[in-house]
C-alpha cells in the first residue's frame, strides 16, 4: 500500500522568517514607490497566503498590478538569497524525516512561490528525503487544490497532510486528508486535529494516524484532483459547495464525518 505524508513547509519544517525579510528589505530600500520595510510580526502574519493575498495585502499603498511587480522581484531576490543562506530548521528534523523516509513517501506542498521550496531543499540538502513538491507559483490555485492534485499525481492510496495554521487544517480537508498539527508553529488550530508539540511528535502521530484511523481509508485508485476548492468535491469526495454562517464548523462536522474523530 503506497502511504505518503504531505507536509506544509514554513512553520513546519523550518522558520525562514528573518531570512525572507532581510531579503526583502533590500529590495524595498531600492524602490521608489514603497518604502514600509517589512519586519518578523509583518512575515509571520503573511506565511501560509497565496502570493496575490500577500502583495495586496503588505503592499497596499500601490495598484494592485505594481504590487504583484514588486512581489515578484522580491520573490526573486529571496529564492536566491534562501539557496545562498539558508534558514532555520527546526530541531532533530533532519532525522525525523530520515526516519520517517524509510516507511513513507515524503512530499510538500506550500503556497509559496517556484524556486521556494527548492531553494530550501538545495540549501539544506533535504530533497533525498522528499518525492514530489507542489506549490501555488506552479498550480495558481489554492492549497486544498494542490494537495489534491499532488495526491492524484502520486497515486497514493493513503496519505496525512502536516501544517501549523487554521488554514492547512482547512486545506487538508479540503482534500480530504485527515490532519495533524505541527502545533510548535506559527499558528493555532481549533479542533478537530491531531497536534505534535515537538517535531519528534509526528513520528508518533502519523503512526497513530495511519494505525487508527486510516485502516481501511484509503483512496480508490488514483486521487483525481475534483477542484476541492471551486465548489465541487474534495479528492476524497466530501462536498464543499454548502455555505454556512461558520464554514470552519461545517469543515470540523465533514472532518468527523468522513470518520476521523476529534483527536
Amino acid at each position: 500500500m503506497k502511504q505518503g505524508i504531505l507536509f506544509d513547509l514554513d512553520g513546519t519544517l523550518w522558520d525562514s522568517a528573518q531570512a525572507v525579510v532581510d531579503s526583502w528589505n533590500e529590495i524595498i530600500e531600492t524602490l521608489p514607490d514603497f518604502h514600509k520595510l517589512i519586519t518578523n510580526e509583518d512575515m509571520c502574519q503573511l506565511m501560509g497566503k497565496t502570493m496575490d493575498d500577500i502583495a495586496y495585502t503588505y503592499f497596499n499603498t500601490v495598484s494592485k498590478e505594481r504590487a504583484l511587480e514588486i512581489l515578484q522581484i522580491c520573490m526573486d531576490h529571496e529564492n536566491a538569497y534562501i539557496e545562498q543562506h539558508g534558514g532555520v530548521l527546526f530541531p532533530g528534523l533532519e532525522e525525523v524525516l530520515k526516519e520517517l523516509s524509510e516507511k513513507y513517501d515524503l512530499f510538500i506542498v506550500s503556497n509559496c512561490q517556484l524556486g521556494y521550496i527548492e531553494a530550501f531543499l538545495s540549501y539544506h540538502k533535504l530533497g533525498k528525503y522528499f518525492k514530489d513538491t507542489e506549490c501555488y507559483g506552479r498550480t495558481k490555485r489554492c492549497k486544498g487544490d494542490s494537495i489534491a492534485i499532488l495526491l492524484g499525481r502520486q497515486d497514493l492510496e493513503q496519505a496525512v497532510y502536516v501544517g501549523d495554521i487554521e488554514g492547512d487544517f482547512i486545506s487538508a480537508t479540503q482534500a480530504g486528508l485527515p490532519f495533524i498539527h505541527a502545533a510548535y508553529g506559527f499558528g493555532k488550530v481549533r479542533h478537530p486535529c491531531f497536534p505534535a508539540y515537538t517535531e519528534a511528535d509526528h513520528r508518533w502521530c502519523i503512526w497513530y494516524v495511519f494505525q487508527q484511523h486510516l485502516p481501511e481509508r484509503h483512496f480508490p485508485g488514483a486521487c483525481q484532483y475534483t477542484g476541492a476548492c471551486t465548489g465541487k468535491t474534495g479528492a476524497r469526495g466530501l462536498p464543499f459547495s454548502r455555505r454556512t454562517a461558520d464554514p470552519y464548523e461545517y469543515i470540523c462536522s465533514e472532518y468527523e464525518n468522513a470518520g476521523y474523530g476529534t483527536g
